[in-house]
């Protein structure tokens, strides 16, 4: 039945019945199996042809498929769903990274068994691994040539004040520190965004795009059939509307296209509205004294950063299950505050957290409302809650 995927299909398909039997399986699996030695296939039990499959824990994503859901299997988190040996040997991966769809199969409205598509990712993971280490060596380098070309001009200015050369000594000492900290951050948070934007992309259009591929697979296939394609309409579909609300979310992190059209107000607004939505925490935003109002360009920006910083702060530490943002004009002055019910943390008793707890994202939140003239408070309870409190005076124009 599925011969003529071979020609062309550089996926593997293995088709099993309800019992979890091996029904057929296409020829990109059957000359993998092959290859570690393993020919019977068909008529085999899935688990007991690959019981690392039980051994993992993986075998509840069968059992997913059978009660009729379709379940994504990322090599970020699971490798791979079956060993098979890695087609790149140079590689630091014995086996073969894999992205996996498993799904139900259907005849008419009777469930007759399940459907798995494998896709080898290994060369494509290597090629990440390498580029993200010739990156991060160009800008190490880059950062190197910076910092030597500021030490040789601050050292062309020293000569020749030999009396204040001690002292300038020390303020240059300190200067560098400074700057090579500044650099160190800057370098590391753009790559920790790098990081971040890559994962979401990878994690949600990447296999959205690969069940898209697989879905309209599935289409050629029932029309072939001459079968209804309405069903796999309906899932193209679904795919599609995913990925467009993916990349809308992710176009307005890197910018937000409408503060200067809309202004402050309504851009984080619509970012809230967006975040909720995405990573299925309840949001709400509110806001007032801002009828005809505005608020400076630069302001507008450091505000909606922070704003950013810290809902990316509450997904990932938080736990939080609801989160507030107000935004209000006090008299000319611009008010945010950020209000979640998290797991919060102890301010007072550790201190330091707000510099190494939460990472570079509450320190950046800090240096953005000090570039403003701002103020920022930051109140936590453990296991109470999180609330950030930014002031920025007399910014509001009319």
């Amino acid at each position: 039945m599925l011969d003529w995927f071979s020609n062309f299909v550089p996926v593997g398909i293995l088709v099993t019945d309800i019992d979890l039997s091996v029904a057929t399986a296409n020829g990109w699996f059957l000359r993998h199996f092959e290859q570690d030695g393993r020919k019977d296939v068909v008529g085999c039990h899935l688990f007991e042809l690959v019981p690392d499959i039980v051994a993992r824990g993986l075998d509840r994503y069968y059992q997913s498929a059978l009660a009729g859901e379709t379940r994504l299997l990322s090599h970020r988190f699971h490798k791979y769903l079956i060993p098979m040996r890695s087609t790149v040997p140079s590689s630091d991966f014995d086996c073969m990274q894999q992205s996996v769809v498993i799904s139900p199969l259907r005849i008419g409205d009777e469930l007759v068994g399940t459907v798995t598509m494998i896709e080898d990712v290994t060369e494509r993971v290597v090629r990440e691994r390498e580029l993200n280490a010739r990156i991060e060596e160009s800008e190490q380098r880059l950062a190197d040539e910076l910092l030597a070309r500021d030490i040789a001009e601050e050292n062309a200015r020293l000569k020749g004040h030999n009396e204040l050369l001690s002292q300038e000594g020390r303020e240059l000492q300190h200067l560098n520190q400074t700057r090579e900290a500044y650099l160190h951050r800057m370098i590391s948070s753009q790559e920790e965004e790098r990081k971040r934007i890559a994962r979401d992309i990878h994690d949600h259009l990447g296999q959205q795009l690969t069940g898209l591929r697989l879905s309209l697979m599935a289409l050629k296939e029932t029309l072939h059939r001459g079968d209804d394609p309405a069903y796999d309409f309906e899932k193209i579909d679904s795919i599609a509307g995913a990925i467009d609300r993916d990349l809308d979310f992710i176009s307005a992190e890197l910018r937000p296209s409408g503060l200067d059209d809309l202004g402050l107000e309504q851009s984080l607004r619509q970012f809230v509205e967006q975040w909720s939505r995405h990573f299925a925490v309840r949001a709400e935003f509110h806001s007032s004294g801002f009828h005809e109002r505005t608020v400076p360009p630069d302001v507008s920006i450091n505000l909606y950063r922070i704003t950013q910083e810290a809902l990316n702060n509450i997904v990932k530490h938080a736990r939080a299950r609801h989160v507030s943002v107000l935004l209000e004009n006090r008299n000319g002055s611009v008010v945010l505050i950020i209000e979640d019910d998290g797991v919060g943390f102890d301010v007072d008793k550790n201190p330091t957290s707000i510099r190494v707890g939460h990472g570079a994202g509450l320190v950046g939140m800090k240096e953005r409302s000090a570039l403003i003239g701002g103020t920022i408070e930051i109140e936590s309870i453990k296991n109470r809650g999180t609330t950030i409190y930014v002031r920025v005076d007399k910014p509001i124009q009319r």
